[in-house]
């Protein structure tokens, strides 16, 4: 039985019709099968895929998903789930040892008269320097209501030294204390406030405390300029010493750029008043550990003040 010889497509032979629209063979290839189950075939597969394209796509969507979750098992934490610290509330009691920041033990603790007394050590192998953090010490009663909350003092621990440090708290608070808790804050921990802005939007802050009283000028909500009165009547304790002290402070005060100060004795009782121009001086912090850098934010000097025993308003 002889096969059927292929037929070549001959490109020699096409002939192209050039009146408009219409239509141009140019070839034809013969099929070796016109047989009516092929096409039947074909047409089963159509609908088989068209029956089945839902249950596909779901298929591919749970992959997918499924893919996605995998991958996405330990997200990357947020700041606030990173910064978050569980707070550990220790009960008062003279045989009570805290440990801070890995290289700090604080023990012997008690209450005498108004004052918090505790002593704290550097057990770690270099200086370990308060100025690098922002340490409080919160007071709580038995139900964890807090009661005061105390800044520690910015001090420098050298290697195996030990400190004593006594906190004044409130006359009214010490007979509550029954809990305590040793926390460290960044600036986005602190509230933020709402100052009261004068014409050319500058606003204040006044933070006062026994004998002193403090007002921090801002702008934009910047510190700009501070200034300290400090006034002591003829009947407070060692008067005499603090006068003498004050009054010699004027003259290396003004010697400084941007730090004006004057001494007023008007017998019974004297005037010390230190004005710091922080645009011009920066800081002065070296003078005092309540004279803030310049542009130093209204709710870090707030909360922090308030921290170190003043009422501010």
């Amino acid at each position: 039985m002889s096969k059927s010889k292929k037929k070549k497509f001959n490109y020699k032979n096409v002939s192209i019709n050039r009146e408009p629209l219409a239509i141009t063979k140019i070839g034809e290839i013969e099929s070796s099968s016109q047989s009516p189950l092929f096409v039947l075939f074909l047409f089963i597969i159509l609908i088989a895929f068209v029956f089945f394209l839902p249950n596909l796509k779901n298929l591919f969507d749970k992959n997918t998903v499924d893919h996605y979750q995998e991958e996405n098992k330990n997200p990357i934490s947020n700041n606030e789930d990173e910064s978050f610290k569980e707070m550990i509330y220790y009960d008062m009691s003279p045989n009570l040892t805290i440990n801070l920041d890995e290289v700090l033990k604080i023990n012997q603790f008690q209450m005498v008269g108004n004052t918090i007394q505790f002593v704290m050590t550097n057990t770690g192998k270099n200086r370990y320097s308060f100025s690098r953090h922002a340490y409080f010490l919160e007071l709580y009663s038995d139900n964890k209501t807090l009661l005061e909350r105390i800044k520690l003092k910015e001090d420098d621990l050298l290697k195996d030294e030990s400190k004593s440090y006594s906190y004044t708290v409130k006359s009214e608070n010490v007979s509550r204390i029954k809990k305590m808790v040793f926390v460290e804050k960044e600036e986005s921990d602190y509230p933020n406030i709402q100052l009261s802005v004068n014409e050319i939007g500058e606003g204040e802050l006044v933070c006062v405390s026994d004998f002193e009283t403090l007002t921090y000028r801002f702008k934009d909500e910047q510190l700009m300029a501070i200034t300290d009165t400090i006034s002591y009547d003829s009947g407070a304790l060692d008067y005499e010493n603090r006068k003498a002290f004050y009054k010699d402070s004027v003259l290396s005060l003004n010697l400084l750029t941007g730090v004006t100060s004057n001494f007023a004795d008007m017998g019974t009782e004297f005037v010390f008043n230190v004005q710091l121009d922080l645009n011009v001086m920066k800081t002065g912090e070296n003078l005092n550990p309540y004279y803030y850098p310049f542009n130093t934010l209204a709710k870090v000097v707030d909360f922090e003040m308030k921290a170190q025993g003043f009422s501010c308003r």
